[in-house]
């Protein structure tokens, strides 16, 4: 529903072509329409053709995160290191405390 993202000094030189952010992010995860709380693909065998897939959960629980962002403007292209820390989920939910992604730039 919402993020928030502040950019940060880093005090190294502008050089090296690194980068922070502080971030949160909030929001909810529910409302699904019924055919996304069906089972997987028809034949299947962990349920039957058309039924609701009983390992879907379909609630409005409020997620929340925050954390820290690392951009470096590599040779090889701009990567991204996100470090975060969890606020709010469900006992459910699979969560995660580091992401490593990479861009390209046309």
């Amino acid at each position: 529903m919402g993020t928030v993202e502040l950019t940060v000094p880093t005090f190294l030189p502008e050089q090296y072509g690194i980068k922070a952010a502080l971030f949160s992010d909030v929001g909810t995860l529910g409302l699904l329409d019924k055919v996304d709380k069906q089972c997987p693909p028809p034949g299947s065998e962990a349920c039957p053709l058309g039924a609701r897939d009983p390992s879907i959960r379909d609630d409005l629980s409020l997620r929340a995160s925050a954390g820290l962002s690392v951009f470096w403007r590599s040779p090889m292209g701009p990567i991204r290191f996100d470090f975060s820390r969890v606020l709010a989920k469900e006992d459910y939910d699979k969560t995660e405390t580091f992401r490593f992604s990479t861009s390209t730039r046309f």
